[in-house]
């Protein structure tokens, strides 16, 4: 059952030649009484044979003596594995916690580099299922309370104060006991209430007596040792009753030992005199805290180029509470060049640090040692001392001569300016570096200016020194024995203009020389004339389909009205007439101009004209003298570095423009122009926005029976239908009359729903196959189709012409074509083959069925006259031909009808899908918006027989289908 309620993990250990896997892993939860196996299955991948000793280490109390066999032991050959079971059977009396052992995994005799391996993992003991309590049995609460999820947290050797309340439920005296097993007897002492005999005297109680129903308290005084090893401890408290011996009731407190970090490192000299050989150390670790340390071990010199190499013989250990380790040092001299010649030898000093690898503090993480390495022999010294001799003498009257020897009166070594270029555009202070010796002798510094070409001269300055270096100049200056060094020295001198700068250093000994000195000529630079950086031009979409938007959203804000150039009345001649915004190109001309050094910049004028200057645009003029105008907020900003506008509206109606840009500062009551600086742009073209166009207009067929049942039906194909407001359509009699109503179809709102399955639509064209139109009366007809632009006040823009329908009268017992069809399907008004080559020929056919009293067929122009039902076969002609093939029946009263198909012929090489209608030519800019379609389908447009009638005109852009 603990097995069930384990979390069956699997954690692999991998090293070189030993590998093993434990199972269950980290943490595992069983209940008290139960048991489980702990399995461990080890693997030699060595090239030998090995003996292994697998146990729980001595610590994992109590979890150790729950184990039959904690420690056992097996021999595993070369690439051999085996399985270890540790049974674990947990007492039922066991207090519920959190039970920490440590699994080990060594072999000393075969592999003693590689192991021990070591895992930690925690039993956690959960309480069982109980039986309810006797309601007579006696109860006790230990306070303060305490929960494994709110331990008592307490540091080592810091006393503790628990109370056990008992209540005695039982109806007759009880006398109770208190006990703790878990601690030693050393730790701990219960004090019982006092109790007075019948002589007065108070006596210590061994025991706590309540009568049936009342409740007492024991004290327990709990006195941890220093060295407690930090974690979590659950002592139990036991409550034993005199009635009942075989009753006892307990209760655990948690407690949760705060961890020390005390670690002890010395270093002793095992052997610390060496001339070639090395010298060893022996370093000892204690671990002073109570807590488990694992240290990671350097040795080193604290210098760049080290002397010696250093050997630990071991760089990571562990340290259990309380233990101790020595690890041995070697450290061997490699540079023998540098060995000393003379004297008791060579220090070299070094360090051996220590430091947690899991970062746990470590009070000294570093001991200190030295290798003496001793000197050379005694010839090759006396060969040397001469030598040393005489250049420690040459060195030491160096030195006194470079650092010791005092100057002889106060100098300035360096006064000059901090920078060679100073800006008044850049608001730059004149900024001075001194040097002046020696510190000691100076009583106090006097700064002076004057202004050579200005009108202020900069105020004057002293620092007095007696005092040390004065506080405004702490951040700036240093000090060494000989000089006193100050950087970046501000003066008040910032307008444009020559200065000159004196320093005068006042000795602090009377009669000492005063020592000045003169900077060079400094210059202050005057601010530019403003300079045009940048000005240009360009084409951004301010309208999308769904309706006109405004330039930017700080415009769009500023309107009030729907129309979103409302606040720019600049871009029109006439700004309060009414602006048809339909009229509009869906383009606005916006200019961008950088314009540098705007500190003197006074005005700005914006002129714009036509390229062949034809018409001006207003003239716009902002005064910058109080800052950015409100009108520029929107686009502009300023900084001492330029003025900066984007997106600025210049233009919206069609046409080529030119802007100017003009750029006046300067200007006085005697000059009122001042100095101009001007720009232009390159020609920009708005054009205007393309016109619906009409490509095609046919019919299905060219003669109509005036009492069918089947309407005239036509189709049509029209480019730029995103402005398309209306098509109409007007029947016309040969004389011109209309003999046809209007019939009108508004596309301002998309297609009409009566036209949804018939029509298509892209942004470049529309399309309409089949449209129905009601009409029967007899007569001979020409259908025009008018489109009508949103923008010309329901004007039609366009117009093209059908060909010629005629609608006949119904003739019961005249002659009637019951089918006329080619290649198997009824023939349309025109019919287009594809030819492989243009020397091909193609083969059709041709069949038809006409009934009546005495007819007369013809097939003409050829081959005349027919039968009355026939199918034959009729040959195209090679090249891209076109002709008219009519089938015409006569009956004896002259009664006549007839049906007819225009045969064309096209090259399939010559094939070529119809370009898309002329549109203007458009600038990229960063928010272009093209128009939505109408409809999203796409347009496949049947081509117009009309076009090989002599005299009808031809269409703008047909497209040829097979």
């Amino acid at each position: 059952m603990a097995r069930n309620r384990s979390r069956q993990t699997t954690n692999t250990t991998r090293l070189r030649s030993v590998e093993w896997v434990v199972n269950p892993s980290g943490d595992v939860a069983i209940a008290s009484g139960d048991s489980i196996d702990l399995r461990v299955t080890l693997m030699n991948q060595g090239h030998k044979g090995a003996i292994f000793d697998v146990y729980l280490d001595e610590t994992a109390i109590p979890v150790r003596h729950w184990c039959t066999e904690p420690f056992q032991r097996l021999a595993l050959d070369a690439r051999q594995s085996a399985e270890v079971v540790f049974h674990l059977e947990v007492p039922l009396q066991t207090l519920p916690g959190d039970y920490e052992y440590l699994l080990v995994l060594d072999a000393p005799e075969h592999y003693p580099e590689e192991t021990p391996l070591q895992q930690q993992s925690r039993l956690r003991v959960v309480p069982p299922v109980r039986a309810v309590e006797q309601t007579k049995d006696p109860t006790f609460q230990v306070l303060p309370e305490t929960t494994p999820e709110r331990p008592m947290g307490l540091r080592p050797g810091q006393p503790l104060e628990l109370q056990a309340i008992v209540r005695n439920r039982a109806d007759r005296v009880d006398r109770f006991r208190l006990s703790c097993p878990d601690l030693p007897d050393a730790w701990y002492r219960i004090i019982y209430p006092e109790g007075l005999q019948e002589l007065g005297q108070v006596l210590t109680q061994d025991s706590l007596l309540l009568n049936p129903g009342a409740e007492g308290r024991i004290l327990m005084l709990v006195q941890m040792p220093s060295n407690i090893t930090a974690g979590r401890h659950l002592p139990t408290l036991h409550l034993h009753s005199a009635n009942n011996p075989d009753l006892v009731l307990m209760d655990v407190t948690y407690l949760q030992i705060e961890p020390t970090f005390a670690l002890g490192l010395s270093l002793q000299d095992l052997l610390s005199r060496v001339q070639t050989g090395p010298g060893r150390f022996q370093l000892t670790l204690i671990n002073d805290s109570n807590t488990r340390r694992t240290l990671s071990l350097t040795a080193q010199e604290n210098a760049e180029n080290p002397l010696c190499t250093y050997d630990l013989a071991t760089e990571s250990l562990t340290l259990i509470p309380g233990s101790t380790h020595q690890v041995e040092l070697t450290v061997q001299p490699t540079r023998r060049w540098q060995r000393p010649w003379w004297g008791r030898g060579r220090a070299i000093p070094f360090y051996i640090e220590a430091q947690d690898q899991f970062d746990l503090p470590v009070d000294r993480d570093r001991v200190e040692g030295e290798l003496l390495w001793a000197p050379r022999p005694l010839w090759q010294r006396l060969l040397a001392i001469a030598l040393i001799i005489g250049g420690l003498t040459a060195l030491g009257v160096l030195i006194w001569w470079l650092f010791f020897r005092p100057p002889s009166r106060l100098q300035v070594a360096e006064f000059a300016a901090e920078g060679e270029v100073f800006e008044a555009a850049q608001d730059d202070f004149i900024h001075l570096q001194w040097q002046v010796g020696p510190p000691n002798a100076i009583q106090s510094l006097q700064l002076t200016g004057q202004a050579l070409t200005g009108d202020r001269d900069p105020a004057p300055v002293s620092y007095n020194f007696s005092e040390g270096i004065p506080p405004e100049l702490q951040d700036i200056c240093t000090r060494s024995r000989r000089w006193l060094t100050c950087r970046f020295v501000r003066t008040d001198a910032r307008e444009p203009g020559d200065y000159q700068f004196d320093l005068t250093v006042v000795p602090q000994k009377p009669g000492q020389a005063i020592a000045t000195q003169t900077t060079d000529t400094i210059t202050i630079q005057p601010i530019p004339d403003p300079q045009i950086a940048r000005f240009t031009s360009q084409l951004v979409t301010w309208r999308s389909p769904s309706g006109p938007s405004a330039v930017n959203n700080t415009a769009r804000d500023r309107q009030p009205s729907a129309n979103p150039l409302a606040g720019f009345p600049w871009l029109f001649e006439n700004p309060r007439a009414p602006i048809n915004l339909a009229q509009l190109p869906n383009q606005l001309l916006t200019l961008a101009w950088q314009i540098a050094y705007p500190q003197k910049l006074q005005t700005l004028e914006l002129t714009g004209r036509t390229a062949d200057t034809s018409r001006d645009l207003p003239t716009l003029t902002w005064s910058l003298t109080e800052g950015l105008p409100e009108a520029l907020v929107p686009f502009c900003q300023i900084t001492a570095q330029a003025l900066t506008c984007e997106r600025f509206p210049a233009a919206v109606q069609p046409g080529e423009y030119v802007f100017e840009l003009a750029a006046n500062s300067d200007m006085t009551s005697e000059n009122l122009v001042g100095t101009v600086v001007q720009a232009a742009t390159e020609p920009l073209t708005l054009v205007a926005p393309a016109t619906p166009a009409v490509l095609s207009f046919t019919t299905d067929q060219f003669t109509y029976e005036a009492e069918s049942s089947d309407p005239i039906r036509l189709s049509w194909a029209i480019a730029n239908p995103s402005r398309l407001q209306a098509v109409q359509i007007i029947g016309r009699s040969p004389d011109g009359r209309v003999g046809v109503p209007p019939q009108q179809f508004i596309f301002s709102g998309g297609i009409p729903p009566a036209l949804n399955d018939i029509c298509r639509a892209t942004p470049q064209q529309l399309t309409c196959e089949g449209v129905p139109l009601a009409f029967n009366q007899p007569g001979q007809y020409q259908f025009e189709l008018a489109v009508v632009p949103t923008h010309n006040a329901g004007q039609p823009s366009d117009t093209l012409t059908s060909e010629l329908i005629d609608i006949t009268a119904s003739q019961a017992n005249g002659p009637q074509v019951q089918f006329f069809e080619i290649d198997g399907a009824n023939a349309p008004p025109k019919y287009t083959a594809q030819l492989d080559a243009a020397t091909a020929t193609r083969n059709i056919r041709l069949s038809w069925k006409v009934t009546g009293t005495d007819l007369t067929v013809e097939l003409l122009p050829s081959p005349g006259t027919v039968p009355a039902e026939a199918l034959l076969t009729y040959e195209l002609g090679p090249g891209e031909t076109t002709e008219t093939l009519t089938l015409r029946v006569t009956d004896g009263e002259g009664r006549q009808v007839q049906r007819s198909v225009v045969l064309a012929t096209a090259v399939a090489a010559a094939s070529s899908v119809a370009p898309s209608p002329s549109a203007p030519p458009s600038t990229s800019a960063p928010d272009l918006t093209a128009p939505e379609p109408l409809s999203p389908a796409p347009v496949n447009l049947p081509a117009s027989p009309n076009r090989d009638r002599p005299g009808y005109p031809a269409p703008r852009n047909p497209t040829q289908t097979p």
